[in-house]
């Protein structure tokens, strides 16, 4: 079973960037998108760096006039040590890959924000 550990407040977050803190042994970064926060573990599956330190960007796309593109919506991780990126959101890798970013569910209540580790 999951345990619940306090992270912190809504008014801590930033869009675009991860607050990160120690739950445990793990250290998790939280970030807000699209209004809703996304918790996941700052440790790059590919080679250990510390996740959390690398931008979030968007995602690169093919238009449909075959011109590059940047999708807003969907944006990704990308490691601050060889550059691998991985979907915020469900934490799969842009390139092919089983690897994938540990995600954790996040619960608000009152502002305050809760991860089930």
């Amino acid at each position: 079973m999951k345990e619940r550990h306090f992270f912190g407040t809504l008014e801590e977050l930033e869009v675009g960037r991860f607050c990160i803190r120690e739950i445990g042994k793990r250290s998790i970064g939280v970030t807000l998108h699209q209004g809703q926060p996304i918790a996941i573990l700052n440790y790059c599956p590919h080679a250990g760096s510390p996740m959390c330190r690398g931008p979030i960007v968007p995602k690169l796309q093919i238009n449909k006039d075959n011109t590059l593109g940047h999708d807003e919506e969907n944006p990704v991780v990308r490691c601050p040590w060889h550059g691998w990126e991985f979907d915020l959101k469900t934490g799969i890798a842009v390139i092919p890959s089983r690897l994938k970013l540990a995600h954790f569910a996040v619960e608000v209540e009152n502002n305050q924000i809760y991860i089930l580790v």
